[in-house]
C-alpha cells in the first residue's frame, strides 16, 4: 500500500494531539471479504495541517490493520500510533505500514 491512500472515515476510536500541532488518529470500519469471515479494518491518519486546510482533504493513512475484533486492531496500531519516531520515519519514506498478526507469519 503507498503513502497516497486516505482514509474514508472521520470517526476516531483513538486520537492523540502531536507535540508539533494536528493530531494522530485511528479509524476503525469493518469490512466483508467475500470467502472469508468479516473483520476490522483499522488506520492510522496522521493530520499535520492547520484546521483550515483540511476541510475537504483526507488526512493520509500511515499504517493498517485488519484483525477480527476492534480490541486487537488497537493492540496492533496504538504501540505505532504513540511512537512519533515510528510516524515521523514512516511519512518521510511516504509508505503505508501493513501492520501484520504475528500468527499469520
Amino acid at each position: 500500500m503507498w503513502f497516497s491512500e486516505q482514509s474514508a472515515s472521520n470517526e476516531h476510536v483513538y486520537k492523540r494531539s502531536l507535540p508539533s500541532g494536528g493530531y494522530v488518529a485511528i479509524s476503525a470500519q469493518p469490512v466483508q471479504r467475500l470467502f472469508a469471515p468479516a473483520k476490522i479494518r483499522g488506520h492510522i491518519v496522521v493530520e499535520r495541517r492547520g484546521e483550515e486546510r483540511r476541510a475537504g482533504h483526507p488526512a493520509p493513512i500511515v499504517a493498517v490493520a485488519e484483525r477480527d475484533d476492534l480490541e486487537s486492531v488497537l493492540s496492533a496500531l496504538v504501540p505505532v500510533a504513540e511512537s512519533d519516531e515510528m510516524l515521523q520515519k514512516t511519512l518521510e519514506q511516504k509508505v503505508t505500514i501493513p501492520i501484520t498478526d504475528r500468527h499469520q507469519r
